[in-house]
This record gives C-alpha cells, structure tokens and sequence, in this order.
C-alpha cells in the first residue's frame, strides 16, 4: 500500500492485493488514524516533534471520547523508535489481528509531503517477519528510488 497524509488521517492512494486465500482487503481511499496506525507513524515520523504536538493537538480537539485521546509523550517515544529503526511497525492497532510494517519513501521533488509504502498482514505473520519486510522494502526502496 501508499499511504499519504490527508488531514490528521493517514490514507491510502495505491494498493496492491494479496493473492494469499487468507489476506486483508483495503480499498484505495481507506483512511487510518495517523496517531495509531503503522502508516501514520511512519508518517509523523517525516515531521519534526513541534509539527507532530501541533498535529496531536489537533487530533485531541476533534476526539469526543477521553479515552481515545493521544499520549503525545508516548507517542513522541515510538516516533523515536520508528526513526531509529527505519519503519513503523503495528499490530491490532486499526484492524484486530492485523497489523503493518509501514516505511518512508525518499522525498520527490513535486511534493513536500511524505509518501509511506506499507505492508499489512496477520499478527502471527508480522511478527515473526517484520525484519524481512523492513529489508525487503528498504531494498527495493533504495534499487527503485536511489538517486
């Protein structure tokens, strides 16, 4: 999946089905929270902190349940971590079960907004191949979009 930010949504412009008999289906135009989902750390992590409070705020302002307002200092903990691994990682956070391995591209010159490639799947899938799918992103990354 493509994932780009829309507002204080994470959403999806390009994706590309499994063929797996046990897969996900997303639609291109599926929005995800971009404070708790793979795709929108991935995406927040682009932002420096003061840009990612100014976000959070915004998100809190718009929450009616105060159970499902943002941490900003734990928030701001796992964007540190996405930045020093290269990718976000997720799992349950949107779908039960389900999760994401979710990294950025390299700017291109026609937009100043992050672009996020993404790959979802089951739990037990991701979790014992989160690093072959941060490498194998980072690769074709890097073959693909090197200067």
């Amino acid at each position: 999946m493509l994932a780009v930010r829309n507002g204080l949504s994470a959403q999806y412009v390009h994706i590309i089905q499994a063929k797996l008999p046990m897969r996900l289906y997303v639609k291109a135009g599926t929005l995800r929270p971009l404070a708790r989902s793979a795709s929108g750390y991935a995406l927040l992590s682009a932002y420096p902190d003061k840009e990612v409070r100014r976000l959070v705020r915004l998100i809190n302002a718009n929450e009616t349940r105060p159970d499902r307002q943002v941490d900003i200092k734990a928030l701001l903990l796992e964007l540190k971590k996405v930045r020093a691994k290269g990718h976000a990682f997720s799992l349950g956070l949107v779908t039960p079960g389900a999760g994401a391995v979710a990294m950025n591209l390299p700017p291109i010159a026609e937009s100043n907004e992050p672009l996020v490639l993404c790959v979802a799947g089951l739990n037990d899938a991701l979790v014992t191949q989160e690093t072959e799918f941060a490498d194998l992103m980072r690769k074709a990354i890097e073959f693909h979009l090197a200067d």
